[in-house]
């Protein structure tokens, strides 16, 4: 079953469901390209499109669907679904060639077990094979998960799990010492190692000075945690941001980099990219300044009263949700984001201008 195919014609606004195999190189000839070979299960769902369209006004999505088959979107452009029996996608039109990436179980190591890193191995599990370090003991705790845990004493260990990603789950504070723990381990390991800090540009730094350069970098920060992104509704709708810094230009090393972000795409999250810089630049005036401003309530002691106001009742959760996060957190996205003191002498000016204007109001009555 080699050279037979599956040809669709899809215009603008319409779907074309697929099934889909592995990514696959195509060359400059513009033929359908040849029947590859993939070491992996057949009929696996399209996680995302590598590439961009050359016009700003043609986009395209690849969706991912059920383990069977995935579906391609068209917009503004008319493309050629080719779908070999091998399982090769490709999408042609618009002067554009795109290659799809299929989907296979990942290996995904966490490093850190808290709060945070089983929030995300809840995720991760449901589609990937999930490996957990921590210097805390949760070995029951990895257990009720369905993920194999060792502990920080054997790392050797951890990474001997043949892991394809490794996922940086721990504190700001102690994010350097752990780096330079696991750096000599990473070395010859064709690994995608991946930060989820909530301040990009220190962590970026640490990691291109520590991490061997036989592995790749992606700084991400997902924009929710377990109160926000724990309900009934998962990671849909949530930003999720995310810079690569280091990718080796190999197509299974960017396939694997594609993959991983997939995951987050098919959970439903809003994908941003930006730079580490822009990152902390956002944070800044609104993750740090909404945690400041939780903080100085908290400091208020504010409770609920028997009137309150719809606005109130906002203010309480604000003060909910910061104080609920810890500390080292909060400290953390002051002293590792060079932009927060801006933030924090914005705010005094405005606290004094607003009380200058409300004594000024009344002088002049």
């Amino acid at each position: 079953m080699s050279g037979c195919c599956r040809r669709e014609r899809i215009a603008f606004g319409q779907t074309a469901a697929f099934f889909a195999g592995p990514s696959f190189c195509t060359d400059s000839s513009g033929e359908v390209p040849r029947q590859s070979r993939f070491c992996g299960s057949r009929g696996s769902s399209i996680v995302r499109v590598i590439g961009r369209c050359e016009s700003p006004r043609a986009g395209f999505v690849a969706a991912a669907g059920c383990p069977s088959g995935g579906q391609v979107e068209v917009h503004r452009h008319h493309f050629c679904v080719v779908v070999l029996n091998c399982g090769v996608v490709v999408l042609r039109g618009g002067g554009v060639v795109l290659r799809l990436v299929a989907s296979r179980r990942l290996r995904i190591g966490i490093v850190g077990f808290g709060t945070f890193g089983r929030f995300l191995a809840k995720t991760f599990v449901k589609h990937h094979d999930v490996v957990v370090t921590s210097r805390s003991p949760y070995s029951a705790e990895a257990a009720d998960l369905g993920v194999s845990y060792w502990p920080m004493s054997e790392v050797d260990k951890f990474f001997e799990e043949r892991l394809d990603v490794c996922v940086l789950a721990v504190s700001i504070v102690s994010f350097e010492s752990i780096i330079e723990l696991l750096a000599p381990h990473m070395a010859g390991r064709e690994l995608l190692v991946v930060d989820v800090l909530s301040v990009k540009a220190y962590p970026r730094e640490l990691l291109l000075r520590h991490v061997p350069a036989d592995c790749d970098l992606l700084s991400t920060h997902p924009m929710f945690g377990p109160d926000s992104g724990g309900g009934p509704t998962g990671w849909a709708g949530l930003n999720f941001v995310y810079e690569p810094v280091r990718v080796t230009e190999h197509p299974a090393r960017r396939d694997l980099l594609e993959h991983f972000l997939s995951i987050w795409e098919r959970e439903g999250c809003q994908m941003v990219q930006m730079t580490c810089d822009e990152h902390d630049q956002y944070a800044a005036n609104s993750q740090f300044v909404t945690h400041m401003v939780g903080r100085i309530l908290g400091d208020q002691r504010l409770t609920p009263t028997p009137i309150d106001t719809k606005g109130f009742q906002s203010l309480l959760r604000v003060v909910d949700n910061t104080n609920s996060d810890s500390f080292a957190l909060f400290y953390g996205l002051y002293r590792y984001n060079n932009n927060s003191r801006a933030t924090i002498n914005a705010l005094r000016c405005s606290l004094d201008r607003i009380v200058v204007s409300l004594e000024q109001a009344s002088a002049d009555q």
